[in-house]
């Protein structure tokens, strides 16, 4: 499944100070069989109804302390999780709604920085999914791009030639293909990540999102 920022997104624009450092920050609902729902950001609306599978677009906030509260859609008593982390100057995150619903959290991701090289596209793999085992990520020539990246692992960009790829997912050390990603395109200078999300066992299952990352294109 490729899925790229397509929610709708009302944050407040008192979130961003053009006095201060900022950061950039998207959303993504990867809870399986989580209802849509409300984000605050230090009690500010940010993002409402982001359903599983979506991703907000990225917002620029001022950086600092985050502290994270997320409602069902539409409330703002009893919030499904709490939680704070710290946004650094200049920082690009996804931060992660993780967990089979309703035991969730937040995974802050860093959608790290790193130097474009315009002969090379980067690739790093994200598991998200809550009842999966570890995993080994490979190409079907059985090359070994990552191994043993187990739940809420993010591995480092790896850089690839551009071009057409499919990957397989297997149990890490066993030939069991548990997850086949046909046709990622790569295209030069651009970072992508591949986020693991859904079931092993149940509904929703197994999928893949692959949105380009905003270290890609983003500045200050």
């Amino acid at each position: 499944m490729f899925n790229f920022p397509c929610i709708y997104s009302n944050y407040n624009p008192m979130m961003r100070s053009d006095r201060q450092p900022n950061s950039f920050v998207r959303i993504l609902n990867a809870s399986p069989a989580s209802p849509g729902v409300d984000v605050y950001l230090n009690g500010s609306l940010v993002a409402q109804n982001i359903t599983y599978g979506h991703f907000t677009p990225y917002l620029k906030l001022a950086s600092g302390d985050a502290h994270i509260r997320v409602y069902r859609s539409g409330n703002v008593t009893n919030p499904i999780l709490t939680k704070s982390t710290v946004l650094a100057q200049k920082g690009i995150y996804t931060l992660s709604i993780i967990g089979k619903f309703p035991n969730t959290d937040i995974l802050p991701i860093n959608d790290v920085r790193i130097p474009p090289n315009p002969n090379f596209a980067n690739l790093r793999f994200i598991h998200l999914s809550p009842d999966t085992p570890a995993v080994d990520i490979v190409l079907p020539n059985n090359t070994m791009i990552h191994s043993n990246l187990t739940y809420k692992g993010v591995t480092d960009y790896t850089p690839l030639s551009p071009g057409r790829y499919t990957i397989d997912v297997k149990l890490s050390g066993s030939n069991n293909i548990i997850l086949t990603v046909p046709n990622i395109y790569l295209n030069a200078m651009k970072n992508l990540s591949v986020y693991i999300v859904g079931l092993f066992s149940g509904s929703p299952g197994l999928e893949v999102l692959i949105p380009l990352d905003g270290s890609s294109y983003l500045g200050f």
